[in-house]
């Protein structure tokens, strides 16, 4: 019923009706359910990747400064949810003498659950059935650990570049006989600088994650519309749970899980609508999704 609303909608202008297709394709493909599966098993794995991240920079950087700006990277889920996630890295942190290489492999195991859940629902959203030819065995059951690997090189070349750009917050530069402050300059290479991050991260998980790579193109069309829409509805549910969120009163001590769950989700979401609209957008240009050579 949803889908015949949409097409009766005719008067409509093209991008607004393309996206009211996107939105019911996403509806009939059980959208909401997958997006829950991918927010519990990230969840789950969000502490255990942030604690095995910095037990392996910290041979490299200071752990305070890791931690500082992990807490800088996770204000995007929320002020108390980023909170949260560094005290629990700090408390295992501490700990870590007594982890041992069994409780390494757990968190490792553990770290990459999330991967697994987003394949398998991205695999579903493409339908493989159109694919011209599947990743090999051995590349997929190491593509979660590679991946997770990446987003660790990634993560620290952010912390490098908020670190070199705090130096710079201060500083001041002479411009025909004038003093200039770079602290505006600075606070908006860290905005582009964050928004190009999530732009990769998208972009990349639309093309490699799946069983099948998606074209280049096709990945930074879903990754554009799933970054612009996770900038904005990031500080849309930030705003609510601040502000208009009974989850203190409902949860108490669980509130702040439960709000990093639903910021999760609210990101499975988009991060799922982005591949809808790869498959609709390729299905409208009368293209396949999908590479037609193996790399």
């Amino acid at each position: 019923m949803f889908g015949q609303l949409i097409d009766r909608l005719r008067n409509l202008p093209a991008p607004i009706q393309f996206a009211g297709r996107v939105v019911t394709a996403f509806v009939d493909n059980q959208g909401f359910l997958l997006a829950s599966a991918i927010a519990y098993h990230m969840l789950l794995a969000i502490v255990p990747f942030v604690v095995l991240v910095v037990i392996g920079l910290s041979h490299f950087v200071p752990v305070e400064m890791l931690i500082s700006y992990i807490h800088n990277l996770m204000t995007g889920l929320g002020e108390n949810a980023a909170r949260f996630v560094v005290d629990q890295v700090s408390t295992v942190y501490a700990m870590r003498q007594a982890i041992g290489i069994t409780g390494l492999v757990g968190l490792f195991v553990f770290s990459v659950t999330a991967f697994r859940s987003v394949q398998s629902a991205l695999n579903h959203v493409f339908s493989l059935a159109g694919a011209p030819f599947q990743q090999r065995l051995w590349f997929r059951l190491l593509l979660p650990y590679l991946y997770a690997f990446l987003l660790a090189l990634g993560l620290v070349a952010v912390t490098l570049m908020i670190a070199l750009v705090d130096t710079l917050r201060g500083e001041s530069v002479t411009l025909l006989g004038e003093q200039w402050s770079l602290s505006l300059a600075a606070g908006l290479v860290l905005a582009a600088t964050g928004f190009v991050s999530e732009l990769v991260v998208f972009v990349l998980v639309y093309r490699v994650v799946p069983a099948s790579p998606v074209k280049w193109r096709h990945a930074l069309v879903g990754g554009m519309v799933a970054a612009v829409s996770w900038e904005l509805a990031r500080r849309v549910v930030i705003w609510i749970t601040a502000n208009l969120s009974m989850t203190g009163m409902l949860y108490g001590s669980f509130a702040v899980l439960i709000t990093l769950l639903i910021t999760l989700e609210v990101a499975a979401v988009i991060l799922l609508l982005g591949a809808q609209t790869i498959a609709l957008y390729a299905r409208r240009n009368s293209d396949s999704v999908f590479e037609t050579g193996r790399p």
